[in-house]
Parts: structure tokens; sequence; C-alpha cells
């Protein structure tokens, strides 16, 4: 279903139209009928709809079908994008902690440092289902984007190395720390990448030369 209604949202986006008359399941009707003249896939309103609800639907053999919920967040070319986002309080009743475009990471980091645990949840049933780069192009968008927003969080006031340290285990927050500097680990890659070229074409050795001036026996 979730793949279904992303190539249907995406064929909407891409045609500029939509046509009700093609739409047969209620619950999708809900969603498409939000669609106005002027939605485009970098311009549209915050779109929130329940596709499945646990506590009415049911698969084939009777079981309990896991919430799906389909949420496109708000995008405005004249809004800087930390303030597009609303807050989604009605998902799992926390919502999200903006003020970086890598909102999940800096929720969790918030919600250790109130006190909260995490668990490991790994029903045999898959419970959510979502999308990755497909080409190399967006994976490399969406790690720049990643990298960015780690940053975000460390110069900010809840910086992981900083406030971290005084409201969760000192060792997750070194945790935290080392993952929103990892941006920071594309200078000695870089290093590594061209160094032995460089040193090869140059006739250079990049060890040190080391000369035995005492035999032991």
């Amino acid at each position: 279903m979730y793949e279904d209604m992303k190539s249907r949202v995406e064929g909407v986006v891409q045609s500029g139209g939509l046509s009700l008359d093609r739409v047969m399941e209620p619950e999708f009707q809900d969603v498409f009928r939000k669609w106005t003249a002027d939605f485009t896939s970098r311009q549209h309103p915050t779109v929130i709809q329940i596709l499945l609800d646990n506590n009415a639907d049911k698969d084939i053999a009777g079981g309990v079908m896991p919430n799906l919920i389909y949420v496109s967040r708000e995008k405005n070319n004249h809004t800087p994008h930390n303030f597009k986002a609303v807050h989604l309080t009605s998902w799992y009743s926390i919502g999200f902690r903006y003020g970086t475009i890598t909102e999940d990471i800096y929720t969790s980091f918030r919600l250790h440092c109130e006190g909260w645990k995490s668990v490991l949840c790994n029903p045999k049933r898959a419970a959510f289902l979502g999308g990755s780069p497909s080409n190399l192009n967006d994976g490399l968008t969406q790690i720049k984007r990643w990298y960015m927003g780690f940053l975000e969080i460390f110069f900010n006031k809840y910086c992981p190395l900083i406030y971290g340290v005084r409201s969760m285990n000192p060792l997750q927050a070194l945790c935290y720390t080392h993952y929103t500097l990892r941006s920071f680990w594309s200078i000695p890659i870089i290093i590594y990448a061209f160094l032995p070229q460089v040193s090869l074409i140059n006739s250079v050795s990049i060890f040190t030369k080391v000369r035995i001036l005492y035999t032991i026996k």
C-alpha cells in the first residue's frame, strides 16, 4: 500500500494534475483532495493521512495491521528549512524536535536527555516501510544533508559534548558527539586517498626510515 500510494503521489506531482475518478480508495481520496494547482514537489503544505489503523484494520488472516501513516512535511521555497515543518505531536504523543535538518537524530538525542530509553523493536511482521536513495546523486545528496544536520546539532545550545554530558550517561553523550562530528572524517579520508599516489609519483616515502644501530642477542 505504501509503494502504491508513493507512486500515485509522485505521478500526480510529475503530471501536474489529478483526477479523483481514478482514485477508488476513500483514504487515498482524502489525501488527494488536498491537492491544489500550486502543488509542486518543493512547494506544498503539510499532508498527514492515516492509511492503516491498528485498531480497525486487519490482514486476510485476521491479524492486526500496524499503523501506516502518510506524512509529507510542508515545503516552501520562501521559508528557511528549519521553520517549514509543523510539530507532529499526534505521532507517539511526543512530537519531533526541530532546529536542524536531521530532526530524527535530534529528537532521539533530546528524548534521551529527558530520560527516555531506547529499545529494539524487531517484530516478525515488518512494522515500517521506507525508501532509500536509488542512485549515486541521491545518495550523496542525502549524506550531505545528514552531515550538515549533524553539525547543526553539535553547534547549537544542546551540544552533545556540553549539554549531553550533563543530561545523560557521559559515554552515550560521547557517542552522539562522535556522530555529530562525523563530517570531519572527510579530512583524513581525503589525505589517505591522495597521499600514497602523490608520494609514489614523486618517489617520496611516506614512512619514516628505520635504522637499526644495535643488535640484541
